[in-house]
C-alpha cells in the first residue's frame, strides 16, 4: 500500500479483512493518526467484519467462541488458548457470549468439598497444636510456635505482658471416673526424660518447663490448665473440678 492514507473504501476494506489489530490498519494505510476510534468508526460505517482482530492476543474471537463451548471451566478455556483466564472472560463479556455453565461449574466446584475432606475427630493429634494457638489468638495473645525438642509447644504472650510457656496434649483416650460410669479423657502429663546415663523414664512436667497445659479431646472438649493446678501428676482426667479451665469457642455476637 502506498504510504499516503487510503481513502478507497474498497482498498479500506481489503486491509481490514488481512489484518489482525487496528495499530496494523492504521500502519498498513499509512495513517498519521494515533488513535483508532476514525478507523473503527469507518469499518462500522462499512460493515466490515472485524472478529478476526486479535491485538497482542495470539487466538481469535471464533476460537474463544469455540473454547467456551466446550470448555468445563475458565482454567480449561484458558489451557486451550493459551491465555490468563481474566482475559478470556473479559473478552467473552465483551463479546456477549453465553459462559454461565462455566461459572455454574466453578460455583458448585466451590460449594463441594471431596468425600474424604471431612473432619474427623481422630485426626485431632494433628490438629492440637494449631487449635490451641488459635484459641490463644482469638483471646489476645501473641502465640510462637515452638519447633524440636523443646518440653513446650507454644510461647504465648499473654495480654498483660506476661511470656507463659504452654504445652498442648491431646486424646481420644476414655475413661471410668472413680465417682460415676461416665467416661472422661484421659491425657498423658509426662514427659520423657533420662534419669541416669542409660535410662530414660517417664516424668511428670515441671514448672520450670511448663507453665500451662492446652487439653484437647474435641473441639467441645478443651481446657486451659496451669501447672499448678497438676503439679507431680503424670495424667488427668478433666471433670466438673475442672470447669474453672474450661474453655469455649468465641460464639458470634448477636
Amino acid at each position: 500500500m502506498p504510504a499516503s492514507y487510503i481513502v478507497d473504501d474498497v482498498q479500506f476494506a481489503a486491509v481490514v479483512a488481512r489484518c489482525r489489530s487496528w495499530r496494523q490498519v492504521l500502519r498498513e494505510t499509512g495513517s498519521k493518526m494515533t488513535g483508532t476510534n476514525a478507523a473503527r468508526l469507518r469499518a462500522a460505517r462499512l460493515n466490515l467484519d472485524v472478529s478476526h482482530f486479535t491485538g497482542a492476543r495470539k487466538w481469535t474471537d471464533d476460537e474463544l467462541r469455540d473454547a467456551v463451548a466446550a470448555a468445563q471451566s475458565w482454567n480449561e478455556v484458558a489451557l486451550r488458548l493459551g491465555c490468563p483466564a481474566t482475559s478470556a472472560k473479559r473478552r467473552a463479556m465483551r463479546l456477549s457470549l453465553e459462559y454461565g455453565h462455566l461459572d455454574r461449574r466453578a460455583q458448585a466446584s466451590l460449594r463441594s468439598l471431596p468425600a474424604d475432606m471431612q473432619p474427623q475427630l481422630d485426626r485431632v493429634r494433628f490438629a492440637g497444636e494449631n487449635l490451641a494457638a488459635a484459641w490463644l489468638q482469638l483471646a489476645g495473645c501473641t502465640v510462637a510456635m515452638v519447633p524440636g525438642q523443646a518440653p513446650y509447644d507454644i510461647v504465648a504472650g499473654f495480654p498483660d505482658g506476661s511470656m507463659k510457656k504452654v504445652q498442648v496434649k491431646t486424646t481420644q483416650t476414655r475413661q471410668l471416673s472413680d465417682r460415676g460410669l461416665e467416661p472422661r479423657p484421659r491425657f498423658s502429663l509426662t514427659v520423657f526424660a533420662y534419669v541416669s546415663a542409660l535410662e530414660r523414664a517417664q516424668l511428670p512436667y515441671s514448672g520450670d518447663e511448663v507453665d500451662y497445659f492446652f487439653l484437647i479431646a474435641s473441639i467441645d472438649g478443651m481446657w486451659f490448665v496451669p501447672h499448678a493446678r497438676v503439679a507431680g501428676q503424670t495424667s488427668c482426667n478433666p471433670g466438673p473440678e475442672y470447669d474453672e479451665f474450661r474453655v469455649h469457642w468465641p460464639v458470634r455476637n448477636e
